[in-house]
């Protein structure tokens, strides 16, 4: 069985001759434990492409220290969360549990080992005056073989020192900086020791980094880092995704709508046989992602509204029947999104979002300006917008104009992820607009789940004909979304009061 922690370290590059400095009284250190050295080799793998050093994640087989086994280090925020295999077989592949956390980055390709570091290793524990193990100082002097692509080996070696906490408090990083420092250790200039030991191929792969996005800078480059980060969201997601927690599921989706919707808005600016075919590939996923989420939201909703009826109406039979019946749908829903995230056609899209990422098909149009470029096509979902909201108040309340609230919905969910787009180069009066498209979407999103909900509950209620107790319940619950969907509609209208003044749209025309 296997176990995952946070990691949060600090790395410092030291000159060969470097002293590790007198660190009892620093801070809440009180003393400093005798030196322990090990000896450890550690075999990395990856793909062929680097894939996971790429995307800051190593995965490694460790001999020779007090956690040997394999390690899958993952970037967690500001911190790294790394999960512990048993060691098994040298010869044994990389063990499947590991390989699930990564396939987003790895998909269908080999892994097999790049590069084999040994590293002398003297541990230095700080504790505090209770005996505590505050943070360790490893002191590693490594030495890294890699082979390249092409069968060329490479040799290196270097000096590093590591402090990782263990129960001390981040504030230590700042009490031990300056001694470290004045031993002379500087901030290491690089993320790992794989990183260094790939560094050429690493280098050679990233490319040159550009200009940060910017109003009056080439709208191609607000639109290219928008679609790298919903894309590292698509793929950050994956491993949470592809075992149904519920969080991961519902922001992939909302990641893959992002990354669709972000390619229909700016498609000027693209090569459309590039575009369009990836548009229809992120309808597919996002469908299957949205099958298992939306089953979801609808067995809390139910459940929920059950928990505030008597018991003399929810009995325990009554909701264990329907239970029962959205137990089965939902479960149905996350085995057919686990076996789409397991499947080549997934593994097939990555593959050309990340092409699509690193070298998108540019239109001419593309290196005007976000002034000149980008505005107007967040002002043309804005008038969608209004043309939709428009059609709603033309229409008869009843199930017309649901659906029209509906269309209403998508095309404030669209100007929403437009603005958000353009945002890092038009800053808080794009905020203010994409807040208002929000709570125009938000408030149609709880309109329209009530639609769905009083459907299913119609559905349920003809299904449970002789069964005297499940109709009431039923009919109870519709009569309480019949009375949500009402105020809900009275927020939409003060929603769309709000989310329609001229002064928030303004900077589209300027």
């Amino acid at each position: 069985m296997g176990s995952t922690q946070l990691e949060v370290e600090r790395k410092y590059d030291v000159p060969p001759g470097a002293v590790v400095p007198a660190l009892a009284g620093v801070g809440p250190v009180a003393t400093v434990d005798d030196p322990v050295t090990f000896q450890l080799e550690a075999v990395y793998h990856d793909t062929a492409d680097l894939a996971l050093a790429r995307g800051r994640t190593t995965l490694r087989r460790s001999t020779g220290g007090e956690d040997s086994g394999w390690h899958l280090k993952r970037p967690e925020g500001t911190a790294r969360s790394e999960r512990h295999e048993p060691l098994g077989d040298a010869e044994g592949p990389v063990p499947e549990v590991l390989l699930d956390e990564v396939r987003a980055l790895v998909r269908d390709h080999p892994v097999t080992p790049v590069a084999t570091l040994r590293t002398r290793r003297v541990v230095h524990r700080l504790r505090d005056r209770g005996g505590t193990v505050l943070a360790e100082l490893a002191d590693d002097t490594v030495t890294a073989h890699s082979v390249g692509e092409d069968g060329a080996a490479t040799v290196d070696s270097w000096r590093e020192w590591e402090v990782e906490l263990v129960e001390g408090d981040p504030d230590l990083f700042e009490q031990l900086a300056a001694p470290l420092g004045d031993a002379g250790a500087a901030p290491a200039a690089g993320p790992s020791k794989l990183a260094r030991a790939l560094a050429g191929r690493l280098e050679d792969m990233a490319g040159p980094e550009g200009p940060e996005p910017s109003r009056h800078g080439a709208a191609a480059l607000v639109v290219q880092a928008n679609l790298r980060t919903h894309l590292d969201a698509v793929v950050g997601h994956d491993p949470g995704a592809r075992v149904g927690v519920p969080e991961d599921v519902h922001k992939m989706r909302v990641a893959t709508r992002r990354l669709r919707s972000a390619l229909r808005t700016f498609r000027p600016l693209l090569d459309r046989d590039v575009s369009e075919p990836l548009r229809g590939e992120l309808t597919w996923l996002a469908g299957v992602l949205g099958q298992a989420r939306d089953t979801q939201v609808m067995w809390d909703r139910l459940d929920s509204m059950v928990e505030k009826e008597p018991s003399d109406v929810a009995t325990t039979d009554v909701r264990g029947a329907m239970d029962s019946e959205l137990r089965e749908a939902h479960d149905s829903a996350v085995t057919t999104a686990t076996a789409a995230l397991d499947s080549v056609r997934y593994f097939r899209l990555l593959d050309a979002l990340d092409e699509l990422v690193r070298r998108p098909p540019w239109n001419p149009v593309a290196l005007g300006s976000a002034d000149d470029v980008l505005r107007p096509r967040v002002h043309a979902e804005w008038k969608r917008l209004r043309r939709r909201v428009r059609a709603a108040q033309e229409t008869e309340p009843g199930p017309d104009r649901d659906e029209h609230l509906h269309e209403v919905r998508k095309a404030a969910k669209r100007l929403r992820y437009a603005v958000e787009a353009v945002e890092p180069a038009f800053g808080a009066k794009a905020a203010r607009l994409a807040a208002a498209a929000e709570s125009v979407q938000e408030v149609l999103g709880d309109l329209n789940d009530s639609v769905v909900t009083r459907a299913l509950l119609r559905q349920l209620a003809a299904e449970s004909a002789g069964r005297p107790g499940n109709a009431l319940l039923y009919g109870r619950m519709h009569a309480a979304e019949e009375r949500h969907a009402a105020r809900a509609q009275a927020q939409y209208d003060a929603a769309w009061h709000a989310a329609s003044r001229r002064r928030l749209r303004r900077w589209l025309r300027s």
